[in-house]
């Protein structure tokens, strides 16, 4: 890759990335969220990313050189540089902590009944599963009353006659619970792109980027490969996370390591003019 010329990278390179941004413009407009407001914080991405990835292990990154890589004037990189210094929160806050916690409620089989979530009391004194164990298995910093009393507001969960709190499985529909919602997919896509661009750069080791594509299909066929690939999806993830916990609660040297799997479908309706199953 280094040693071809930038005019043929750019040549491929920059569709490439023009082709994998324009959802994420999709959704920027959707929200009215204008260029010179993306534009203002793609610099602080640039900034950031070259600071933190490109940096020598010999000396310190200057603002020269910090200029040059990105081609952000000296000034507008001072500026960045300052507000980069503002304290940031020292925990969690409680929507990057839902998403972990629901996919918790989904998948650990102690806040399981039957396969589903199960009904959690408040406190673990009433009783067992409860909604604080919960809280208390991602995080020792935030207190669970803070974060029920959000998903309360914002429909996530719902209180039973019982008193027990069940998970509302209709919260992640349009336009509702919003804030965690965009933190999950942010974090999948994140993580989607580290990988491939791992691998387009060459980064050792490669990471495991396939998808599954058929055009040809009538809709009646579609609905039903997407239902079977919903369903298939559904249950490798809950596998894997069932192994995950296991291997952890086996494994004395656990550390702070991360892996991340993430399945996807998308379906379209269009006029093809031929089949093909790349």
């Amino acid at each position: 890759m280094r040693s071809q010329k930038v005019g043929d990278v750019l040549s491929f390179l920059l569709p490439a990335v023009s082709r994998m941004t324009a959802p994420l413009v999709r959704l920027l407009l959707h929200f009215g969220v204008t260029y010179p407001v993306f534009a203002e914080l793609m610099k602080r991405v640039y900034v950031e990313t070259a600071e933190r990835e490109f940096a020598l292990s010999d000396r310190d990154q200057t603002v020269s050189r910090l200029s040059l890589l990105t081609g952000i004037h000296r000034q507008d990189i001072n500026r960045l540089r300052e507000l980069n210094k503002l304290p940031e929160a020292a925990i969690d806050s409680t929507s990057a902590l839902s998403p972990r916690l629901i996919g918790r409620w989904l998948h650990s089989p102690e806040f399981l009944a039957k396969g589903k979530p199960a009904a959690l009391y408040r406190t673990r004194s009433q009783g067992q599963p409860s909604f604080e164990d919960l809280v208390e298995s991602e995080s020792k910093d935030i207190r669970p009353r803070a974060v029920l009393d959000e998903w309360l507001r914002i429909g996530v969960v719902g209180e039973r006659e019982d008193g027990r709190l069940a998970l509302n499985m209709e919260a992640f529909v349009p336009n509702a619970a919003l804030p965690e919602k965009t933190e999950i997919v942010s974090g999948i896509i994140s993580d989607h792109l580290s990988a491939s661009v791992s691998n387009l750069i060459g980064a050792d080791p490669a990471f495991f980027d396939r998808r599954f594509q058929f055009i040809g299909l009538s809709d009646a066929a579609q609905a039903s490969l997407v239902a079977a690939a919903t369903e298939s999806s559904m249950q490798h993830l809950k596998d894997l996370n069932e192994l995950a916990a296991k291997l952890a609660a086996d494994d004395e040297s656990a550390t702070t390591n991360r892996i991340s799997v993430g399945v996807f479908v998308f379906h379209e309706r269009k006029t093809v003019e031929s089949k093909n199953n790349p």
